[in-house]
């Protein structure tokens, strides 16, 4: 089978994810600097036409949803980002459900094993009920997170206890307090952990599927950031 053209020539140290600004406002800018290394690494490894155009739109249209949504006008940029969600369809790679989800180790089908962390005074217990997402009776109390809507409590989850101690900023062990979630493994999921790592696995890949990947990719560039700027009141709830 012929080789494609996710090869060494393609990867690139600086489209391997997380990326790190150490401001807010000088997200939209690196984020434009990393897609246009993508297009010059597709180019230079000989990327067909089809995946060539696909960055070209992708990159349009993700950078027009960060600005509207910059501009306080959601109705469109969610507009923007559901097109192109339509335009990757549900391919195994992009969609599929918890216990199948190509994002999580072990074998396909099996449970899957995820947790939840909080952090809280070691005078306090919380129960079951406690380590769930706020309910919405209290939704006044949800934050602004990565990818939480204000006022709509999320549910971040880890598929290990050392995740969520990590994600709750490494604290100490007698105000870290975690438990198991069982969720139900029907519920459909976005794929959005593909990396530029993936290149081996896809080496005598399909067109079609390259195409998917590099459309997931896309997306994922756009979410994988982490900010050094300290003491945001506003942390962007990137509309991707």
């Amino acid at each position: 089978m012929t080789k494609t053209w996710l090869n060494e020539t393609f990867f690139h140290n600086d489209l391997c994810t997380p990326f790190h600004v150490e401001m807010d406002n000088e997200y939209l800018d690196d984020l434009n600097g990393r897609y246009a290394l993508l297009l010059k690494q597709a180019k230079h490894a000989g990327a067909d036409e089809k995946s060539i155009a696909i960055i070209h739109k992708f990159k349009t249209k993700i950078i027009e949803a960060l600005k509207c949504y910059y501009r306080a006008d959601i109705g469109k940029s969610n507009g923007i980002v559901r097109n192109l969600l339509r335009d990757i369809g549900e391919d195994p790679l992009a969609v599929s459900t918890l216990t199948t989800c190509k994002a999580f180790p072990g074998d396909p089908g099996k449970e899957l094993q995820l947790f939840r962390g909080r952090i809280g005074d070691p005078s306090h217990s919380f129960s079951a009920k406690d380590m769930l997402h706020f309910p919405f009776s209290l939704r006044a109390k949800s934050g602004n997170y990565r990818f939480s809507i204000p006022g709509n409590p999320s549910l971040y989850l880890a598929n290990s206890s050392y995740g969520c101690w990590i994600e709750t900023g490494f604290p100490a062990d007698h105000i870290f307090n975690v438990a198991p979630v069982l969720l139900d493994g029907t519920q459909k999921v976005l794929n959005l952990a593909v990396s530029i790592r993936d290149i081996e696995d896809l080496k005598d890949a399909e067109n079609e599927k390259i195409h998917v990947w590099l459309k997931l990719f896309m997306l994922t560039i756009a979410t994988s950031y982490m900010i050094s700027e300290e003491d945001r009141t506003f942390k962007f709830p990137s509309p991707l």
